[in-house]
């Protein structure tokens, strides 16, 4: 695998079936200490305030 490969981010849509990759800086790996940081930093960027739980536009 390389470096370039460790930037990476999929986006899995199971109601859709569709798949989409994102490319991430370096830094975030490094500033949010990896892995959970680095979900909850994603989750952050793209999930509303006071988004319904069970909605459909809810990533989780």
């Amino acid at each position: 695998m390389s470096n370039n490969d460790r930037n990476k981010v999929l986006f899995v849509d199971l109601t859709s079936g569709s798949i989409k990759e994102e490319e991430r800086e370096e830094d975030l790996w490094r500033d949010f200490i990896g892995g959970a940081g680095v979900g909850v930093r994603i989750l952050y960027e793209h999930m509303k305030p006071k988004m319904d739980p069970l909605g459909s536009e809810n990533m989780l």
